[in-house]
């Protein structure tokens, strides 16, 4: 199974988006994150995701969704709640072309089928907007 990880990042009432620079996903926006490395505990790779996509440190504080992908077979994504405890926006610029701020108001604003989103950002900002936030301890399920 190959797992991805993707961090929310939280400071007051806002969220911190990316836009990809990889081919594949060129243009998009979405949050932070990637695929695990096969020797990196989950909470770890989200940890190093969100530094070199956004160069903050992280505390994570809670998982938002599990997903399976239902374009392909035997990926699960792992999206966690995270508060930025340090550093300052850096990032890759052959991966990341922008990161920004933005609350969950100036995403509904905008017509969200217009900002080039990925495939699960829709399902990731609805589950914020609920509120959802379930404990760490879930990922002792997936060693």
């Amino acid at each position: 199974m190959k797992v991805i990880v993707t961090v929310c990042i939280k400071e007051q009432d806002k969220l911190l988006i990316i836009q990809e620079g990889i081919p594949k996903a060129y243009g998009l926006w979405n949050f932070p994150g990637g695929h695990l490395y096969t020797t990196e505990s989950i909470i770890k790779g989200a940890l190093r995701e969100a530094k070199e996509e956004t160069g903050f440190d992280v505390e994570l504080t809670g998982i938002l969704s599990i997903q399976r992908s239902l374009l392909k077979e035997n990926i699960v994504r792992i999206v966690f709640n995270a508060k930025k405890i340090g550093g300052h926006i850096h990032y890759n610029r052959n991966e990341i072309l922008d990161c920004k701020w933005v609350t969950i108001e100036e995403l509904e604003k905008k017509d969200i089928n217009t900002l080039r989103v990925s495939p699960t950002f829709l399902d990731i900002v609805e589950d914020i907007k609920n509120n959802k936030n379930y404990p760490l301890e879930i990922i002792k399920f997936f060693k």
